[in-house]
């Protein structure tokens, strides 16, 4: 995508292959599922914003490289590793965002909102990579 605006909306999107945006994604209340069985790339110059991101990968990892990526409402985290070099944040200003996970680490700058009111453990399942 060049240029554009993708409007998620209210869909389920399973990703198999990369998402390489260099527009602007309008997240909705969709979520993204990256399923793909080798490595699956997030990247581009464009804002990447999603309100779910759910990776579910048998094989591979996600990549994140050349922009951050922000998840503002909920990241699930099935099965695979988040290798990213741009940062990756869950939450936004005044929503902590939900970390639903099971499995895999994430490798690299990792943020996260928390509300002053928060009272909830809060999960970071960074590793240190090799």
């Amino acid at each position: 995508m060049n240029g554009a605006t993708l409007n998620l909306g209210t869909s389920t999107v399973n990703v198999y292959g990369d998402i390489i945006n260099n527009g602007t994604i309008v997240p909705g209340t969709s979520t993204v599922k990256m399923i793909g069985t080798t490595d699956q790339t997030i990247s581009g110059t464009g804002t990447n914003t999603f309100n779910k991101l759910t990776v579910d990968k048998s094989n591979g990892n996600v990549i994140i490289s050349q922009s951050p990526v922000n998840v503002e409402n909920i990241l699930t985290m099935n099965d695979g590793d988040i290798n990213n070099s741009e940062l990756l944040t869950l939450g936004t200003t005044g929503n902590t965002g939900t970390l639903s996970y099971n499995s895999g680490n994430i490798l690299g700058q990792f943020k996260r909102h928390v509300d002053s009111d928060e009272t909830s453990l809060m999960l970071f399942p960074v590793d240190k990579g090799t």
